[in-house]
C-alpha cells in the first residue's frame, strides 16, 4: 500500500495558502480604538452601526448625520467592552445551558413559541444564528456583572416601601405611571470650571431648542450620553417611585410633550420629557403583593441610579484611546 501522508513542504504551503486570506483580511481591518488593554475593530464598528440603523429605521426615527452616529455608537461599544473585561477578570461566564434557557425566556417575552422559533425568526432577517447567540450571551454575562455590582448596594427600607404605599392609597391604589425620555450632557470626570460651564451653555442651548420644537429623540441620539443615547433618549414607563430620584418631582409636574428646565447632578446636566401619561390600577393584589411590588419599584430605581453612576466612573477611569 502506498503512504498517502504528505510531504511537510506541502503541508506547509497548503496552510500557508488557507491562512493567506484571513491574514489579508486582518490586514484590512482596522482598529479604530484602544479601550485599556484591548481594541476594537473597524469590522466590529461597521456591524454594529448598521444593526443601529436597523433599529432606529424600524422605530421611525430619522437618522443623525453618519459621524454622530458613529460616535455614538462607538461610545457604547466602548462601554461594552470595560464590561466584559471586568467580567473576564471576575470569572464570570454564561454557559451554553444558561444562554438557552435566557434566550428562551427572551422568545416567549416576544410572543414566540421557543428558541426554535426564534431561531427561524431571526435565520428569515438574514441574521446569523452563531453571531446572533455569541452576542445575546455577553449582553446576559453583562446583566450578570451588573447584578454582582450593582444590586448589593441597593438596599430598600421598610420605612422607604411604607412611605411609597402612605402615597398609594391617596391615590386610591391607582399608580400613575409615565413614559419619558433623557438627554444627558456630561462633562469629563473632574472637569475644570470651564469645562463644566461648557457642558451647562450647551445644555442650556440645546434646552432652548427643544423649546421651539427641536426633535427630542434625533436630539438626543445627536449629544447626549446616557445610556439610551441610541433608542433616542427613549426611558419607557416608569411609576414615580422607579423615576431617578433627580426626576421623581419633574417629570410628574410636566404635560404630555413638555421639557423640562436643565437639571444638574453629579453626572452633569439633563433633559427629561414626559411623552406620556397612563393609570395603572393596583386594585385587588393582597398588601403582600403590593408591598413586594413596591419594593420591586424602588429597588430597580435605585439600581438604574447606582449603574448609571458606576458606567460613567468606569468609562472615565479608563484609558481609551479612539484612531477614527
Amino acid at each position: 500500500m502506498k503512504n498517502l501522508s504528505m510531504p511537510n513542504h506541502s503541508i506547509l504551503l497548503i496552510l500557508l495558502l488557507l491562512a493567506a486570506p484571513l491574514y489579508a483580511a486582518k490586514q484590512l481591518d482596522s482598529i479604530v480604538a484602544v479601550v485599556n488593554d484591548d481594541v476594537i475593530l473597524k469590522s466590529e464598528l461597521d456591524e454594529t452601526m448598521k444593526t443601529a440603523k436597523q433599529t432606529l429605521q424600524a422605530r421611525k426615527m430619522d437618522l443623525p448625520p453618519e459621524s454622530v452616529l458613529q460616535q455614538q455608537v462607538l461610545g457604547s461599544l466602548i462601554i461594552k467592552q470595560l464590561q466584559l473585561a471586568h467580567a473576564a477578570r471576575m470569572n464570570l461566564s454564561i454557559d451554553d445551558g444558561l444562554l438557552n434557557q435566557a434566550m428562551e425566556n427572551f422568545a416567549r417575552q416576544q410572543g414566540l413559541k421557543g428558541l426554535s422559533e426564534l431561531k427561524k425568526k431571526q435565520t428569515a432577517r438574514g441574521v446569523n444564528w452563531g453571531q446572533f447567540r455569541e452576542q445575546f450571551r455577553e449582553e446576559v454575562l453583562i446583566s450578570e456583572l451588573q447584578g454582582r455590582i450593582i444590586r448589593q448596594q441597593v438596599n430598600v427600607s421598610q420605612q422607604e416601601v411604607d412611605n411609597y404605599l402612605a402615597s398609594l392609597q391617596t391615590q386610591g391604589q391607582v399608580s400613575v405611571e409615565y413614559h419619558w425620555a433623557h438627554i444627558l450632557i456630561s462633562p469629563p470626570q473632574a472637569a475644570n470650571s470651564l469645562q463644566i460651564d461648557a457642558s451647562r451653555r450647551q445644555a442650556e442651548s440645546l434646552q432652548a431648542e427643544l423649546q421651539k420644537g427641536a426633535d427630542f429623540a434625533k436630539s438626543a441620539l445627536t449629544h447626549s450620553k446616557g445610556r439610551n443615547a441610541l433608542k433616542g433618549g427613549d426611558m419607557g414607563w416608569a411609576p414615580v417611585g422607579q423615576l431617578p430620584t433627580l426626576f421623581s418631582t419633574v417629570v410628574p409636574g410636566l404635560q404630555a410633550g413638555q421639557v423640562s428646565q436643565v437639571l444638574r447632578s453629579p453626572s452633569g446636566f439633563h433633559i427629561v420629557k414626559l411623552l406620556e401619561v397612563r393609570n395603572n390600577t393596583r386594585q385587588g393584589l393582597s398588601m403582600e403583593q403590593l408591598r413586594n411590588s413596591v419594593r420591586s419599584t424602588l429597588e430597580k430605581r435605585k439600581f438604574d441610579e447606582q449603574l448609571e453612576q458606576w458606567l460613567l466612573q468606569t468609562r472615565d477611569a479608563a484609558y481609551v484611546e479612539i484612531r477614527l
